[in-house]
């Protein structure tokens, strides 16, 4: 079996397994529901208990399918039964999970939190059975959204981790390609440096033998001849290297190259072998008095420089041969212990113009830019005055032996990965202007997970999302603890200030009296909570009313005064104490229940 084979085996284990744990959640949550109600109801009808263990499954299919609708259903019945708070727990947990937004559910949330603050006192004949039901649903609902929406934001970082690494891989593979067209490029440069040398030559050669007298007509026909030839081969081997070297448009080598082992004298001599004049003039400069430094130091010249020095040579030579045949050409080289100077210049070449055929590429400058660049030196080429003041032309290079500061190929970036694999070529002009070419430098292609990259922007905002819903999953519950405190605390102040009936007026207030000759006495409100605990018989067919003795909202236990009508006559006047006999638990109750 192949690697896709086996591939899709594993996502297929993986989605059976995946189907088996959710169904093992989903039974483990009814279970333990199913647990908590029948230990809270043991006493309850059979078909009660039945009826709410099945709402609680429906809500547990509801929720894995359908989460907004489930949360609604849970919440619903948690606030009737908050013995089947874990159905509103996972169905909070999937919202979170399987929803990609938040919106949708933050508004679900708040109305569901204004229903079960309005539905919880009417289910439990409290007032204050509103705090239950919101903190009911923010542990219940809203903590475990939080934690499922962190789960997914997790698993998304996880994903555009994977994703970054398959980025990242594809770009070493891309590396790895530019490698090779780098290489290409090499085989090109290499080409043109040593074949069209030789081929410039052999045509030089031949027109040579081609306009001889003292040779038969036969043998200027062959060495005319001979010249196609070589014209036509250079011709072919331009095409060649155009093919090669077309990666050149998005990086070059960066790393410098050798050519042959022969000096500049013999590199001269071969050329005025085949007809060239060439002058060649060497100059070996003292070194300075103070620097140490003997006869012997200017010979000590850096194998990368020696090479530099014969390309400029060889390459200006080539050019002098294609572009000015029959003109003069003077080398003049300078050696120091410190550095080397190479110039080769020609005056304007004679009428018969060019040789036939072998127009400029324009590479072999753009070469030299960049092999005196690699050494740290720099690089002139350009047309001239002669000695005649006509014109003419001349390339220059200055090489030092030593470069004060490392040499990066064109193009580096400043950090690692561009430098690693930049590779583009300055092809601009000298300052004296050689042929125009404009400046092309081509940027590296970075593979790292920088912030620049559209992969390294996607996972920062993945894991800035992670991490706001990390700090929510702490702050959200905390902040809405802190808001129900707050409230609860201003209610509480308003109400314990709003039903504070003083002493002294609950002592003018006697039994017998009608209602309207104590109205002025009594606060606007009534105290909404008192004491759970055992109260005076209340008289028949009476209606009690309550009111604080205080009005601080830290003065617990409070008391409270009771005031017993029927019809409009004060019946009973009784002082409720907040640390009397407690009252007797009832068997069954919502979640707003004492017990």
């Amino acid at each position: 079996m192949g690697r896709t084979g086996s591939g899709l085996v594993r996502a297929g284990l993986t989605r059976i397994w995946s189907g088996w744990r959710a169904a093992l959640v989903d039974l483990a949550v009814w279970l333990v529901t199913a647990v908590a109600v029948l230990v809270r109801h043991e006493p309850a009808p059979g078909w009660l208990l039945a009826g709410e263990l099945t709402a609680a499954a429906g809500v547990v299919l509801l929720a894995r399918g359908w989460p907004l609708p489930g949360l609604a259903a849970g919440t619903v019945l948690a606030v009737v039964d908050v013995s089947c708070a874990p159905v509103l727990v996972l169905a909070g947990y999937l919202t979170g999970r399987r929803l990609p937004g938040s919106r949708a559910a933050l508004v679900t949330l708040a109305a569901l939190g204004v229903a079960a603050s309005a539905l919880a006192p009417v289910l439990a004949g409290s007032a204050w059975a509103w705090l239950d039901g919101a903190l009911l649903l923010l542990f219940a609902g809203v903590v475990p959204w939080l934690a499922g929406r962190y789960r997914r934001q997790r698993q998304d970082l996880v994903h555009a981790g994977w994703e970054q690494a398959e980025l990242l891989e594809r770009a070493q593979q891309s590396i790895a390609a530019q490698a090779r067209l780098r290489e290409r490029a090499r085989i090109a440069q290499d080409m043109h440096d040593s074949l069209g040398h030789e081929l410039s030559l052999i045509a030089l050669r031949a027109g040579a033998l081609e306009v001889a007298p003292e040779h038969a007509e036969c043998c200027r026909a062959a060495a005319g001849e001979l010249r196609v030839s070589a014209t036509r081969a250079t011709e072919r081997l331009r095409e060649i290297i155009g093919v090669l070297r077309e990666p050149d448009a998005a990086g070059a080598e960066n790393a410098p190259r050798q050519p042959g082992g022969e000096s500049i004298a013999e590199l001269v001599a071969r050329a005025r072998a085949s007809g060239m004049v060439v002058d060649l003039r060497e100059h070996h400069a003292d070194p300075a008095p103070d620097s140490g430094a003997g006869p012997a130091a200017a010979d000590a010249v850096p194998l990368l420089v020696d090479r530099a020095a014969h390309r400029v040579v060889q390459e200006a030579l080539t050019n002098a041969t294609k572009h000015a045949p029959g003109a003069p050409v003077t080398v003049l080289l300078t050696r120091s212990a410190e550095h080397t100077e190479v110039r080769v210049s020609n005056p304007a070449p004679p009428r018969v113009g060019p040789l036939p055929g072998l127009p400029g590429g324009q590479r072999g400058l753009i070469g030299l830019r960049e092999r005196v660049r690699l050494v740290g030196g720099s690089f002139q080429a350009g047309p001239t005055a002669d000695g005649q003041g006509g014109p003419g032309f001349a390339v220059a290079a200055w090489l030092p032996h030593h470069p004060s500061h490392p040499v990066a190929p064109a193009g580096a970036q400043a950090t690692d990965t561009g430098a690693a694999d930049s590779g583009a070529i300055d092809t601009g002009a000298a300052d004296s202007g050689s042929d125009g070419a404009g400046s092309v430098r081509t940027g590296a292609v970075g593979a790292g997970s920088g912030g620049g990259t559209e992969s390294g922007q996607h996972l920062a905002r993945s894991r800035q999302r992670v991490r706001r819903s990390l700090i929510a999953l702490v702050a959200a519950p905390a902040a809405v603890l802190a808001a129900i405190a707050g409230l609860t605390t201003v209610i509480l102040v308003a109400d314990r200030m709003a039903s504070r009936l003083a002493p002294d007026d609950y002592a003018r207030i006697s039994v017998g009296q009608q209602r309207a000759a104590i109205a002025p006495l009594l606060p606007a409100e009534q105290r909404t909570e008192r004491p759970p605990v055992l109260e005076p018989p209340v008289p028949a067919d009476a209606t009690c009313e309550y009111y604080g003795t205080s009005g601080n909202p830290f003065d617990l236990p409070s008391d409270v005064y009771r005031l017993c009508f029927t019809g409009d006559v004060l019946v009973a006047k009784d002082l409720v104490p907040g640390d009397g006999p407690p009252l007797q638990q009832p068997a069954r109750g919502g979640p707003t229940d004492s017990g």
